[in-house]
């Protein structure tokens, strides 16, 4: 709450992969494209702030030579009236942050924001905390420790995202590539 309600949320993700030439990324037959290996990281993250999917999705972008999406421009709206917007690209270098807007101020979260381990939180254009948390080892560590769990406890899906959740960002991505 210290940003009030989140209004909307921005990323932005890219890496200009275009100079590989043999990359998986630029074969339309290996799924390579912008949106099913940079995409899913704004969409995901967004989802699981928001805590739900959107009900409308609107997208255009660039497709290469190579028939595969070299920049995806994306918006989301969701039921409760919030937003998400992204773009990602592997034609371009871009920040690869994202920021969460709120009602009272909006939280920036630095390059790479998928696995960033800190924040900055802002209010009138101030800064009021930064938010440090150091990952143990590199940031995949979490997600072992929660297949371990769910492995120990017999679960066949973790609570933190879950099958419906999976689904959800894969109808986002299926919605945009038509």
């Amino acid at each position: 709450g210290i940003i009030g309600d989140i209004q909307y949320i921005q990323s932005e993700i890219g890496f200009a992969f275009q100079k590989q030439e043999n990359s998986r990324l630029l074969k339309a037959e290996l799924a390579g494209g912008s949106l099913l290996d940079l995409g899913i990281y704004s969409i995901t993250v967004s989802q699981f702030l928001l805590q739900e999917h959107p009900d409308k999705v609107q997208a255009m972008g660039q497709l290469t030579d190579l028939n595969v999406d070299g920049h995806v421009f994306a918006n989301m709206h969701y039921a409760s009236g919030r937003y998400a917007q992204f773009t990602c690209s592997m034609l371009s270098q871009t920040s690869n942050t994202m920021r969460i807007v709120g009602t009272e101020g909006y939280v920036n979260l630095p390059a790479c924001f998928w696995d960033t381990d800190s924040a900055a939180i802002y209010r009138d254009d101030k800064l009021i905390q930064s938010i440090d948390i150091p990952h143990p080892i590199n940031g995949f560590e979490y997600q072992i420790e929660e297949s371990m769990k769910c492995i120990e406890q017999n679960m066949q899906c973790s609570d933190v995202m879950s099958h419906r959740d999976s689904i959800g960002v894969l109808s986002v991505m299926d919605n945009i590539r038509q």
